[in-house]
């Protein structure tokens, strides 16, 4: 079953109030509809069965709920995720390899999540971020790069879903001259790539551009890396396309320094 723009809806199920608020956040960042959160004794008593596309349970003791597990298979054909691992407090190295392994188990049923994302959405981060009122200054200490100086130094921008709007916020605030080139590596879909490069560059001092073999980053630059294949950046700034894709599954995960 979908929600609102197609999106997979879901089903959380759990005797833990703080399981349940965790899971909703979690699936809600990747852009899910959740259509019922609450306690197996409140799915028992619902008056219409919620027409969820995936069902996620986690109990503190299966034991204690041997109804829920029948009236979940006489009700839904949907796939059902049981006995999820307990998400730990936000913020950690632990709730992000949480959050990595539910990703993983979510996409095994429902795609790839990177999906979700769409030109329209993107086209909101004006509505989302708008221009700040007050132009930011560069700090009477910093001394103003010159045009097109090829960057000493290049910082790296990482972002996955939910990212550019951080993205373009940070990019607006910054004043208009630092000696510093950006290499932006966001986790999109590579058919979004040039609306992305084009929506970020508004009302920000910073251009965006996507990378090209050979090229050197220059002060102000946002380079934008793509998808496809690996890339380089070697002692003087330049940029070099690998033929192998990037490692792990999802991409661009890492920049190469050499």
């Amino acid at each position: 079953m979908t929600g609102q723009c197609g999106r997979p809806r879901v089903g959380i199920v759990s005797d833990i109030v703080l399981q349940r608020h965790r899971l909703q956040a979690a699936t809600a960042k990747v852009g899910l509809d959740v259509c019922f959160s609450g306690d197996p004794e409140r799915l028992l008593g619902y008056p219409k069965f919620p027409a969820a596309g995936l069902w996620l349970v986690t109990l503190e003791d299966e034991a204690d709920h041997p109804a829920l597990f029948d009236h979940l298979l006489e009700n839904t054909e949907a796939p059902v995720l049981f006995g999820l691992d307990p998400a730990p407090k936000p913020g950690g190295t632990d709730y992000f390899r949480w959050e990595r392994r539910l990703l993983s188990k979510l996409e095994g049923q429902l795609g790839d999540l990177e999906e979700l994302d769409s030109e329209a959405s993107i086209e909101q981060l004006d509505v989302q971020v708008p221009a700040i009122a007050t132009p930011p200054t560069l700090p009477h200490w910093v001394t103003p790069a010159v045009p097109g100086s090829v960057a000493e130094e290049i910082w790296i921008l990482g972002a996955s879903l939910g990212g550019p709007s951080a993205v373009k916020s940070f990019l607006d605030h910054l004043p208009p001259g630092l000696p510093v080139g950006f290499i932006y590596a966001q986790h999109i879909d590579n058919n979004f790539t040039d609306v992305l490069t084009r929506v970020l560059g508004r009302h920000s001092h910073y251009a965006l551009k996507r990378a090209e073999e050979g090229y050197r980053v220059q002060n102000g630059d946002v380079v934008l890396m793509p998808v496809e294949h690996e890339w380089r950046v070697d002692a003087a700034g330049a940029l070099t396309e690998l033929s192998s894709p990037w490692p792990g599954p999802y991409g661009p995960p890492s920049i190469r320094f050499c």
